[in-house]
């Protein structure tokens, strides 16, 4: 049964991601009116954020932040996925727009390359948190109607989450903090 709902739940993840991605990068990334507005947006958010220069001040910086939208996407399944989907494709719009957005100014290999490295490990991280989140709305909801645990559930999905979402989200901060800046600078 776990297997089964984990492969549906990690397939609508990625639905849910890839389909708000793609409309960031080709719907509005090519569109400069409704692009500028929003990566400003982005870049005030992200501002307000005050990373760090000191690589390692910035590892738990961003280690921290994906580690609170993770909690988000698998939290959220408590209110029968609602906050999951949400904080999901949000983040497929936003990602998708950048990439988008980054590719029209600066070409492929830059926008490739300033995600890619780390990405691997948080977008793995982020789509396997949503699962356990889209999971663990299906246990409250089947728990509302008088067969299943969602306690039960939700304890045994949070200690999958501490020991496989966690150390990928800190060794994705650790990429993106100490080696994705060096690639970037070497194909700028």
């Amino acid at each position: 049964m776990f297997e089964k709902s984990y492969g549906n739940s990690v397939a609508l993840s990625l639905a849910i991601f890839i389909a708000f991605f793609l409309i960031g990068w080709f719907v509005v990334a090519p569109n400069d009116e409704m692009a500028q507005p929003l990566i400003v947006a982005i870049q005030n958010e992200m501002g307000a954020l005050s990373m760090s220069d000191d690589p390692m001040v910035l590892m738990i910086q961003i280690f921290l932040n994906n580690l609170t939208a993770a909690l988000f996407l698998f939290l959220g399944g408590a209110v029968l996925g609602v906050v999951t989907g949400y904080v999901l494709l949000t983040n497929g719009f936003v990602i998708g727009l950048v990439m988008g957005y980054m590719t029209n100014l600066k070409g492929i290999t830059l926008s490739l390359v300033s995600i890619v490295p780390h990405g691997i490990f948080e977008l793995s991280a982020f789509f396997i948190a949503s699962a356990m989140g889209f999971m663990l709305a299906e246990s409250v909801y089947r728990e509302y109607y008088g067969s299943g645990d969602a306690a039960d559930t939700a304890k045994r999905l949070g200690m999958k989450f501490v020991t496989i979402v966690i150390p990928l989200l800190f060794l994705a901060a650790f990429i993106e903090s100490f080696i994705t800046p060096v690639l970037m600078n070497m194909v700028m």
